[in-house]
């Protein structure tokens, strides 16, 4: 039976034993004056009144105690229901605050190796333009202190001292090293006709030249 059909019957049975004690005091209204009671009718009649009266008390009471274990029960259901939708949500947030969680230390993560990433491309750029510094420092090097073939030069204005190379190919390779001030006069050194790799010592105070040798790399 519902909760509803409960509290239907409960009604019922008050408004019942209302109208029995209602009928009862009609009753006893209507007997003429002066009728004869006896003790003995008197009692029962007073002990009818007293038990009527407390079971209609204790109708009442069971009724309104129902009515209220009802209302009771209802707002507990109402209460748990909420309490478990309540409990569904918490869950789901601390679901997705697991998910945010993960996501930001994957992000995290990310973000440090690119950081170590950016670093290492970094020091590699920086090595590759130390190289190239190095390569264009060299290549300069190299064409400032390069003796071209068929010029005259000049420890300290125009060549510097040192040992210098060239690659002969043909036999009629000719180079001289003169007494600067000499106007090429006072021949150190000389040679004709080497081929492959010639080597040549120039120092402060001299001059140098060279005819079909090809073109002189500074190598010490």
């Amino acid at each position: 039976m519902s909760e509803h059909e409960n509290e239907h019957t409960n009604e019922q049975t008050t408004k019942t034993a209302a109208a029995t004690i209602a009928e009862r005091t009609i009753e006893e209204a209507e007997q003429p004056p002066g009728a004869e009671t006896t003790p003995s009718r008197r009692r029962l009649e007073r002990t009818t009144l007293i038990l009527l009266g407390g079971l209609a008390v204790a109708i009442v009471t069971a009724v309104v105690l129902g009515v209220a274990v009802a209302n009771a029960n209802r707002e507990l259901a109402a209460s748990e229901a909420e309490t478990a939708e309540l409990s569904a949500q918490v869950a789901d947030l601390e679901t997705d605050l697991e998910d945010v969680t993960a996501s930001r230390d994957q992000y995290r993560d990310d973000a440090s190796r690119v950081a170590e990433r950016e670093i290492e491309v970094s020091k590699r750029e920086d090595e590759v333009t130390a190289r190239e510094e190095a390569i264009t420092a060299e290549e300069e090097r190299v064409a400032a202190t390069t003796l071209l073939d068929g010029f005259a030069y000049t420890v300290g204005q125009t060549m510097e001292a040192g040992t210098y190379e060239a690659n002969a190919t043909g036999g009629t390779c000719y180079w001289e090293i003169t007494t600067t001030g000499s106007n090429y006069s006072d021949i150190v050194d000389n040679d004709l006709g080497t081929r492959g790799v010639i080597r040549v010592t120039v120092s402060a105070g001299q001059d140098f030249s060279s005819q079909r040798c090809g073109d002189w790399r500074k190598v010490g």
